[in-house]
């Protein structure tokens, strides 16, 4: 019988970070959760976790023309090995940034839980690295469908990587997706001379054999419904940043805004998702909706400190960056003695919050979702009420901050 696997299909691309990657190694040398490093202390995208979320990936998409396990492998009595290669995605980014992620749970009144304090590594948004990867198949045209619909749904944001993607984490663009093909009965010479780099010292693709450009494909069947909104700081913003504690104007500042390391400042998707979660555990609550906490647990995860029981997130929250009009300055306040009416003792603090700036949010959640449309319903109210200031995100919402004015409110496609 003819062997049908007889191409060899090399795909290339540059993988650009729209937001914080976080793939940690286990270890806790710099924080709670260090992320992975190569021996030359530079991030990177093991080979495993590019397998491995595009696997999930099209498991649940379930299209007909692509046949996961014979792709990818299987481990059942018929066990067949994978067609599919993927190299580690090196950073070629020369300048990144690696900083530190402050976060505290807090509980429904917005108070910091007891021990809820933990931080760990980001790898800062803007970051490239070059993805590769190769296919034996039966033509260029199932090449180009499988490595094209991957990189899509990578594009699209369907396929994240890393810890904490629900919250926004782990999402890139794909640029310049190339690919080479090989009919490995005419054309041995062209598959034994090919090398991914034009040296073993230079990291720089070979072009003058991967040449020819690939197309980025959706599946028609798409996992997530989606709704952004676009939104201008109204009031204040002030998403706490805890690990500095700075001098600005002769002044000590106890807390500021977060900020990312091109300087503009972030609400975080975990800032979010805390929020929605937290008004919708209210209004199911109020209306006398039977155990809201399953619900809400079923579609926001959560985590058993005592019986170490998980589930994970069913709603993606992006996180938000603030445009350049955004100025941070120096706000003083001090507590009151309500017995006296006066200062109280030692109560004098100083803030640095954020003024004016534009950003947007994009909701997820699963096309599949039991009780999508009541969930949907209640999202839509969570905007409905931030765009009338009674909902507010961030810190000092009792006092006024986090108020936003929803200047598109978007829809869900």
């Amino acid at each position: 019988m003819e062997n049908t696997n007889k191409i060899k299909f090399y795909v290339s691309a540059i993988l650009t970070l729209t937001s914080p990657l976080h793939i940690g190694n286990g270890m806790d040398d710099n924080t709670d959760s260090d992320i992975l490093m190569t021996k030359d202390n530079k991030p990177f995208i093991p080979a495993s976790t590019l397998a491995g979320k595009s696997r999930h990936t099209l498991q649940e998409l379930q299209l007909s023309d692509i046949d996961v396990d014979a792709l990818y492998g299987s481990i059942s009595k018929d066990k067949n090995e994978s067609k599919l290669i993927f190299y580690d995605a090196d950073i070629i980014t020369k300048k990144f940034a690696v900083t530190i992620r402050d976060n505290v749970r807090i509980n429904e009144y917005g108070v910091a839980m007891d021990k809820g304090k933990f931080d760990y590594e980001i790898l800062e948004s803007g970051s490239s690295f070059l993805f590769r990867g190769e296919l034996l198949c039966d033509s260029e045209e199932s090449g180009k469908s499988v490595f094209g619909i991957i990189l899509g749904l990578i594009n699209n944001g369907d396929i994240t990587f890393g810890a904490k993607t629900a919250r926004g984490l782990g999402q890139m663009t794909v640029s310049m997706p190339k690919y080479l093909s090989i009919d490995l009965y005419n054309e041995m010479p062209k598959y034994i001379d090919f090398h991914w780099y034009k040296s073993d010292k230079d990291n720089e693709l070979n072009n003058e054999q991967i040449n020819e450009d690939l197309e980025l494909l959706l599946p028609s069947k798409m996992l997530y419904e989606k709704r952004t909104i676009n939104f201008d700081i109204e009031s204040y913003l002030l998403v706490r940043n805890y690990s500095t504690l700075a001098t600005h104007d002769n002044k000590i500042v106890s807390s500021e805004q977060l900020m990312n390391a091109n300087k503009k400042a972030v609400i975080p998707g975990t800032s979010w998702a805390g929020v929605f979660r937290h008004h919708i555990e209210r209004i199911l609550s109020l209306s006398g909706y039977t155990d809201p906490d399953e619900l809400v647990n079923t579609v926001f995860g959560y985590v058993n400190e005592d019986t170490k029981e998980r589930r994970i997130s069913h709603i993606r929250f992006s996180e938000s960056t603030i445009d350049d009009k955004m100025k941070l300055r120096n706000r003083t306040r001090n507590a009151v003695d309500r017995f006296t009416g006066g200062a109280g003792d030692k109560k004098l603090y100083t803030t640095r919050p954020g003024f004016y700036g534009s950003g947007d949010l994009t909701i997820s959640i699963p096309a599949d979702l039991p009780q999508k449309q009541l969930i949907k319903s209640l999202i839509d109210i969570c905007v409905d009420d931030l765009k009338e200031g009674f909902l507010n995100i961030g810190g000092e919402g009792s006092v006024g901050g986090g108020r936003m004015k929803i200047t598109d409110g978007g829809s869900w496609i």
